[in-house]
């Protein structure tokens, strides 16, 4: 896939930590990972849907899933 299925621009490559909420902060997270100041797990939200999150955003996980399925929506 060379574009995004949704708008169709062109995809690009960039390097993120493997936490799916935070990883796209760059370089913060990427330090953080590379000093090991965070565990990851991988939870399986709804069946086939995997996300990987850090023990930072594992504690707050929790208040968007409630959210999620009182509205349907996630909070912005």
């Amino acid at each position: 896939m060379n574009h995004c299925p949704i708008c169709y621009t062109e995809l690009e490559v960039r390097e993120c930590a493997p936490c799916h909420d935070c990883g796209w902060d760059v370089p913060g997270e990427i330090e953080d990972l590379q000093q090991k100041k965070h565990t990851y797990a991988t939870f399986e939200v709804y069946a086939g849907l995997r996300l990987n999150l850090c023990s930072f955003c594992m504690v707050d996980f929790g208040s968007i899933v409630r959210n999620i399925s009182a509205s349907g929506t996630i909070p912005e």
